[in-house]
């Protein structure tokens, strides 16, 4: 069983949300049952079993409030990946969720450094894509580069006519069909407060591990 956690859940723009023991108590469940049933999604390494996910989650408790964070915002976090230092999550919902659309660029980059993690990127999103089809009806911000983004447009990704394809879009401008996926790396062992100081300091240059 995965350790429990007393949390704060906090929304895509920084406020609290109020969130019930019982309610907590339900996402939890249909956390551990996705993660420790047969895989959902294909994609998932075959050598990281459920065992695993426990260990990583014991030794890194504070870990799990960004999953149910995940899981609370509709997005359906599975293991996209792995290496030998974390387990990689995504979320697999086939849309967006609606909680984390209708935000800027900025917006979502902040949205995810707060929940923990950050926006995908455009290799895990095109890995994401190996197990079905994702966006349909909806775009997803990608992590862009300084360069880019000081042209006034950030990246983001959909898919149509069966493709993946990458669009440009204004950084300031929310639309209600464009949010943001995220992606959260779970150590594997349990890390040191300085590692994991260096940690939040890599999250936020937006240099990627994986």
């Amino acid at each position: 069983m995965l350790p429990e956690s007393h949390i704060s859940l906090s929304h895509t723009r920084g406020e609290e949300s109020i969130i019930s023991s019982e309610q907590c108590g339900e996402l939890f469940d249909r956390l551990c049952s996705r993660l420790s049933d047969d895989p959902v999604h294909y994609i998932r390494p075959e050598e990281i079993k459920f065992q695993e996910i426990e260990r990583a989650f014991e030794k890194n408790p504070e870990f799990l409030q960004y999953l149910l964070y995940m899981e609370s915002t509709g997005g359906e976090p599975d293991i996209i990946g792995a290496n030998n230092d974390f387990l990689i999550f995504t979320d697999f919902a086939l849309e967006v969720p609606k909680a984390r659309c209708n935000i800027s660029y900025e917006q979502a980059f902040q949205s995810a450094l707060s929940a923990g993690g950050r926006i995908i990127n455009k290799w895990n999103y095109y890995k994401l894509h190996r197990s079905g089809e994702f966006d349909l009806r909806s775009r997803s911000w990608i992590f862009t580069g300084k360069r880019q983004k000081n042209t006034g447009y950030a990246f983001c990704c959909g898919r149509d006519k069966g493709d993946v394809k990458t669009y440009e879009h204004d950084i300031s401008d929310p639309n209600h069909n464009l949010g943001w996926r995220m992606i959260l790396e779970v150590p594997r062992r349990q890390i040191s407060p300085a590692t994991k100081f260096i940690y939040r300091v890599r999250r936020g240059l937006g240099e990627w591990l994986d």
